[in-house]
């Protein structure tokens, strides 16, 4: 009888002990490549290449530009709507995006990176770590959120200067300019230099209207609160309004204009009767202890008044009057351009003529001894057309 042959248990234990070590390394390296994929996809940067991707899906449909901070490229004087369409039309153009680490990112937890397009900055966006734990013993993982997001975009502006009296106000889109936009010190005007001793004048002050992304819309103001006209130089970055000059000046103050202008021609000529050669009728439209009071003194007093030749009025006397150029600077001052012919007979029968040419200022001054509110309307100022 044969004896049948017993397979060795040494044999079967190692075959059952390799099957086991093959299923335990199938599932180690099954979880190492889990694992390594999961550490992968939680690194910064595929974070930031899934983000790119979806960054240009919320660009191109236009839910992007309501989750962006853009508040620090917006200017006082326009809104931040301004901005984001001239953003919306920069990315419009744009071809291919990147993506870059910010290079003063120091913080793991926090990264910053700046999405590029066409290699031009656009965005910076600044993750944030959290449920940090780790895997497969070494690895250290984190889940990434999108801390913040805002544009880098630099759009090209433009600086505005506008010039214009200080009694006058200037808006610009609708924004009254204030003292915080205010540039350096007034700026005065020669010609009221001798006027403003008498009376208050008004001087010029800058405003700056900074970085502005459009051509503004710029308005100008008078004391009165009507618009004045404001004109710009060839780059459209200097506004200056001034006292507008009109033709139309009221009838009471044409007519003393003149008869003032009248009065110290006629002195000037010797055409006014009186002591020191009407010297008297021509200081009452002067100022007392004025430049022209003084003025007056010295040339009465002096050789040249007996210089003139001697003459008749012709009739008419004044032709070719004309009064323009009025600027009224409040209730006690105003100037007007006045021009007129003096037409004479010299002794000989020629004819002879003298003309005026000049601004004049006059002013509304109490020059008495007293001071009792008793003014009196008087030039202050003239100043001679050269051309």
């Amino acid at each position: 009888m044969r004896k049948s042959k017993k397979f060795p248990v040494y044999w079967a234990g190692l075959g059952i002990y390799t099957i086991i070590l093959l299923i335990f390394g199938a599932c180690f390296l099954s979880y190492t490549d889990k694992a390594l994929m999961q550490y992968e996809n939680s690194q910064p940067s595929t974070v930031m290449e899934n983000y790119l991707a979806e960054f240009k899906q919320m660009a191109a449909d236009g839910t992007l530009y309501d989750k962006m901070e853009m508040s620090s490229f917006v200017n006082e004087f326009e809104s931040v709507d301004v901005y984001k369409e001239l953003y919306k039309a920069h990315l419009a153009g744009i071809s291919e995006y990147t993506f870059v680490k910010s290079e003063s990112s120091y913080l793991a937890e926090k990264p910053e990176y700046y999405i590029c397009g066409d290699g031009e900055p656009i965005a910076k966006i600044v993750l944030s770590a959290s449920n940090e734990h780790m895997i497969f013993g070494i690895l250290t993982i984190m889940d990434w959120q999108t801390e913040s997001l805002a544009s880098a975009w630099q759009t090209s502006t433009k600086d505005y200067i506008i010039r214009i009296p200080d009694d006058y106000k200037a808006t610009v889109n609708g924004v009254e300019l204030s003292e915080a936009n205010r540039l350096g010190e007034p700026i005065e005007n020669p010609d009221f230099e001798n006027v403003s001793a008498y009376v208050k004048m008004p001087v010029f002050v800058e405003y700056s209207a900074k970085g502005l992304m459009q051509e503004p819309e710029i308005k100008v103001f008078g004391a009165d609160g009507q618009e004045r006209e404001a004109a710009a130089d060839e780059d459209g970055a200097i506004v200056a309004a001034e006292y507008k000059p009109s033709d139309n000046i009221p009838k009471e103050r044409y007519d003393d204009a003149l008869k003032m202008a009248q009065t110290w021609d006629n002195f000037l000529t010797r055409d006014l009767g009186g002591e020191a050669h009407g010297l008297a009728t021509a200081r009452k439209y002067l100022i007392r202890d004025s430049y022209y009071w003084s003025k007056a003194k010295e040339y009465a007093n002096s050789v040249d008044i007996t210089f003139i030749s001697g003459h008749r009025m012709a009739d008419p006397p004044y032709t070719n009057i004309k009064i323009s150029d009025y600027v009224s600077y409040g209730e006690n001052c105003y100037s007007c351009h006045i021009y007129f012919e003096k037409n004479m007979i010299l002794k000989n029968g020629a004819p002879g003529v003298t003309k005026i040419n000049s601004t004049f200022y006059f002013v509304k001054y109490d020059d008495s001894d007293d001071k009792k509110d008793n003014p009196h309307w008087a030039i202050a100022d003239m100043i001679a057309k050269t051309n």
